[in-house]
């Protein structure tokens, strides 16, 4: 039974499927950006690279199927890049939590203000999916007016984050 009674949901698709269908799409299939934007074509969602990014412009109502469909995507590219996807140490996603905090009181003090960070023994015992600072501003229809500045001056890339320390 589906705990999702109402409204659009993604294509059922296997992983491997997902994987060849992209990954057929693209010049290198290890090229995160070029991978993750043509999946999200995939599942509907068209976006635009942008500073080590990818920009989408998404309606508050798809906004909770974008979210899953990126993270579909982004365990999909994981599996082709060899990359670990956890379970994550509790070092790790302490670090984690206190760089989206930062990014979360970034936000708060531009004006996008959105649901407060869990505790940190929730964000670690859900292994760091329960909360991201900008998936919270999205689901709350806070949509910046420039975004590329936005992300400029509160990165949401944990690499860019973490360069510093």
């Amino acid at each position: 039974m589906s705990t999702r009674s109402t409204g659009p949901s993604l294509p059922l698709v296997g992983v491997d499927e997902l994987i060849a269908t992209v990954s057929a799409q693209v010049s290198d299939p290890t090229d995160d950006i070029g991978f993750l934007m043509a999946c999200m074509e995939f599942f509907g969602f068209s976006g635009t690279p942008n500073q080590g990014g990818i920009l989408f412009d998404v309606p508050p109502e798809q906004m909770e199927l974008h979210l899953e469909a990126n993270s579909v995507c982004r365990s999909a590219y994981a599996t082709v890049a060899g990359i670990d996807m956890g379970p994550f140490d509790e070092e790790t996603l302490t670090e984690w939590y206190w760089a989206y905090v930062g990014t979360y009181e970034c936000l708060v003090e531009h004006g996008y203000p959105t649901s407060p960070p869990p505790s940190l023994e929730e964000y670690i015992e859900s292994g760091g999916e329960v909360w991201h600072p900008y998936n919270e501003m999205y689901l709350t229809n806070q949509e910046p007016t420039d975004e590329q500045l936005l992300f400029e001056t509160c990165p949401q890339d944990l690499d860019v984050l973490l360069a510093d320390d």
